[in-house]
């Protein structure tokens, strides 16, 4: 946020529930209040309503990337269903996106010591399509045009795992990081 503040525009920080108060989907819906109230104040910070980006990292991360693949889903927008949250960038860093570990690449704990108790409240098991639901991997559209990837070895495993499912004519791309140069190039 920090390099983005910048930069010309504004920048909202914006709160949401947590853990393991907050059950899912609390956490997304906070984020959707956060968009239907900046577009609602848009002119007030002097900002373009038509143009929103989000971007987080870990928790914030999982966040950003549902924002952007559940725009304007009533099902996470309760008593506020026809406000617009679409936004038209979303740059999602080292979050987990596949809540149901279906490739294996976390740790079984992850899912069943903090997953599940903290963050679902719920088993697997019992309850496999609330894991899908809070999983971008299965809220990717055909109609994404760019999905971006940066950062840690999970999410280059994850992001493999989107590219094959990519095949509904989204393309992925991937971004690499050169550190030492501090610059990406996809």
């Amino acid at each position: 946020m920090a390099t983005a503040a910048a930069t010309p525009g504004v920048c909202f920080n914006a709160d949401y529930r947590l853990s393991p108060k907050a059950t899912f989907p609390d956490h997304l819906v906070d984020v959707k209040t956060a968009i239907a109230w900046i577009r609602d104040h848009a002119e007030e910070y002097g900002i373009d309503p038509d143009f929103l980006a989000v971007t987080g990292g870990s928790a914030g991360g999982h966040l950003t990337a549902l924002t952007a693949l559940t725009q304007n889903d009533p099902r996470y927008q309760p008593g506020f269903e026809s406000a617009d949250t679409s936004v038209q960038a979303a740059v999602p860093f080292y979050g987990v996106y596949d809540f149901t570990n279906r490739a294996g690449t976390m740790p079984s704990q992850f899912r069943d010591w903090f997953l599940q108790p903290l963050i679902m409240k719920a088993f697997y098991d019992d309850e496999p399509e609330r894991f899908r639901e809070a999983s971008p991997l299965d809220n990717l559209r055909p109609d994404l045009q760019r999905y971006g990837w940066r950062g840690c070895l999970e999410c280059q495993r994850q992001r493999r795992i989107m590219q094959g499912r990519a095949s509904t004519g989204m393309h992925v791309v991937p971004v690499a990081t050169e550190p030492q140069q501090g610059r990406s190039t996809p």
